[in-house]
């Protein structure tokens, strides 16, 4: 005798699957950059304009709610562009060091924030001597005092004395690769992946006002700005938990095909 199908409806309810992860589920997100979604990149500082393949682009519109959008006014020579298809078949933004290409922030989101933590998907583009140093984003208002080396992944998280950090690349990083930069109060962390590869003490946090992405935009040297693709970057004003940023580092791991 078959069932009733009334009985079966709790059943497919149950076993229907859970909704996707999405990074607004973690508390504290103030900036959320997602290359790969079309509808946040615009050619102009004042979100107009749609992008195609090689468009400048100039607003990279934030998906956290917060409204912490990231622009650039200036010339289209300063402008990343819209690298379609470039990474895992999704969209990114590809930025040119020697022509200083960044986008800023009209405040820097972490600013007031007792911790923070940055998740960032990229790629960089030059050889290992030509890349040290190149900041990928800025979030505070002096040139970083410090380089600390992550031993064992060539690779260098540019925290400062005055505990605003940005962080830097010595390749060969030049397949793309999640990283996680987090500061608790006197306490500095980075994660390549899921490793934890440095953790340093500094000063207490005082973030200060200046933000940009794809360079330090208050310097006027090509060494102060990032060669190669920008995926996606995730800002918290906290310091995300173990659970949440294992989590977190998944999804980017997942969604960019990063292995």
């Amino acid at each position: 005798m078959p069932m009733n199908p009334r009985l079966l409806r709790p059943l497919a309810r149950r076993q229907a699957s859970a909704p996707p992860f999405s990074p607004s589920s973690v508390a504290g997100l103030v900036g959320w950059y997602d290359a790969s979604d079309l509808a946040t990149l615009f050619q102009n500082s004042n979100g107009t304009g749609a992008v195609g393949g090689d468009d400048p682009v100039g607003y990279w519109q934030d998906k956290s709610g917060t409204g912490n959008h990231a622009t650039q006014s200036g010339s289209t020579s300063l402008k990343p562009t819209l690298a379609t298809a470039s990474t895992n078949g999704k969209a990114s933004l590809s930025f040119d060091n020697d022509s200083l290409q960044c986008l800023k922030f009209a405040a820097n989101p972490l600013a007031g924030s007792a911790a923070g933590t940055a998740f960032y998907v990229c790629r960089g583009d030059l050889g290992e001597d030509a890349c040290i140093g190149h900041p990928l984003a800025k979030f505070g208002d002096t040139v970083d005092a410090d380089h600390y080396p992550c031993g064992g992944f060539d690779h260098y998280s540019s925290f400062g004395r005055d505990t605003r950090f940005s962080f830097s690349y010595d390749p060969p990083f030049t397949s793309t690769h999640v990283g996680v930069v987090m500061s608790r109060s006197a306490d500095w962390r980075f994660w390549f992946k899921d490793t934890l590869a440095t953790t340093k003490t500094g000063s207490a946090v005082s973030w200060g006002s200046f933000a940009s992405i794809g360079g330090n935009g208050n310097e006027s040297a090509a060494a102060f700005y990032y060669p190669g693709v920008v995926c996606e970057v995730l800002l918290y004003a906290a310091a995300v938990s173990d659970a949440d940023r294992a989590t977190i580092t998944n999804y980017l791991v997942s969604k960019w095909g990063i292995a």
